[in-house]
């Protein structure tokens, strides 16, 4: 090679600075003073991993909308890389209704929840809206430990970590007494209306004697239940020690819950668009730990505290039609 054998079409400084350029626009060129923003916010990016190589997909977005909406999609590695792995890609279209709709069957179960509800009632309500047409079962145990969590009135747990150590246990005995106590009082506090309205009314009821006495004796268990109810509040509200990032975590599932209560089924086209996706990726990322992906559906959901979801589908022809009328 002969230096300078040619008139340059560019001068050696002007060279210097456009590869000066080039390497500062690479993104993951590292900098004192540089940082790279994302544009795009993919919601559910690092949560899904291959239900058939086990590897994690990788996240793009897909084409754009008639309304300008790129919902992004998420491919298997393995299958990006050499087409060795026969998994489908899932995309927000259906990942996202089916989240979304899903956490907000759970919160109004757990609101509804009652003492007489059974696993599958609890279940019918989980799977309640066009999101789970195609769904016809959760597997067991996934179910019953959530059934248990939500019957328990332990729903916050889904945040935890299942490799932490348990910090509540503490606190999970003390409203299950309180839970009893309070029941209690007001069985006594019915039966001492009862005793009241028998000394007044009856007139074949029992003597003052006997009211004083037994009076005396319910207002003495009153005071007993109320005193210890007092002493349990102070050692749940002891308890209780959230860090910033775990209030923090708290107030996003909050602000999050009273958007996903206000409509019975969620149009996730619309909510996303209208939403703050950091917002949303943050509630996600604070209950789910993993979604497990099979052939572009969601296989199974493991929440942060280790419960894992598994959902079994209905064959392609089996669809849910309604009853002929009579």
């Amino acid at each position: 090679m002969i230096d300078d054998h040619h008139d340059p079409i560019v001068t050696e400084e002007e060279q210097e600075a456009i590869g000066r350029q080039l390497v500062a626009n690479r993104r993951t060129t590292a900098g004192p003073n540089r940082s790279y923003t994302r544009v795009h916010t993919h919601i559910f990016a690092g949560l899904l991993t291959c239900g058939y190589c086990g590897k994690n997909m990788s996240a793009t977005l897909d084409r754009a909308r008639a309304d300008g909406w790129r919902p992004p999609i998420y491919n298997c590695v393995t299958r990006r890389r050499d087409n060795s792995c026969k998994n489908k890609y899932i995309s927000d279209v259906t990942i996202g209704p089916f989240v979304m709709n899903f956490m907000a069957n759970l919160i109004k179960a757990s609101k509804s929840f009652g003492k007489t509800t059974s696993i599958e009632v609890f279940q019918k309500k989980l799977l309640r809206g066009p999101a789970f047409s195609d769904v016809l079962e959760i597997e067991q145990p996934g179910l019953y430990a959530l059934y248990l969590i939500v019957r328990r009135g332990k729903f916050a747990s889904l945040y935890q970590m299942k490799d932490e150590e348990d910090t509540e246990d503490l606190s999970s005995h003390a409203i299950e007494e309180r839970t009893l106590l309070m029941s209690e009082r007001r069985r006594k506090e019915r039966a001492l209306k009862r005793l009241t309205s028998a000394y007044l009314y009856d007139d074949s009821g029992i003597t003052e004697h006997e009211f004083i006495a037994q009076r005396r004796e319910i207002s003495e268990s009153l005071e007993s239940i109320n005193a210890r109810i007092a002493e349990l509040d102070k050692t749940i509200a002891n308890s209780f020690d959230l860090s910033d990032d775990e209030f923090m975590e708290k107030t996003t599932f909050f602000i999050m819950r009273e958007q996903l209560l206000t409509r019975r089924f969620i149009n996730y086209r619309t909510f996303i668009q209208l939403a703050d996706p950091k917002m949303v990726r943050n509630f996600v990322t604070s209950v789910i730990q993993n979604f497990c992906i099979l052939d572009g559906k969601i296989a199974s959901m493991t929440f942060k505290n280790g419960i894992e979801l598994k959902f079994l589908y209905r064959e392609k022809d089996q669809e849910v039609r309604p009853k002929a009328s009579e």
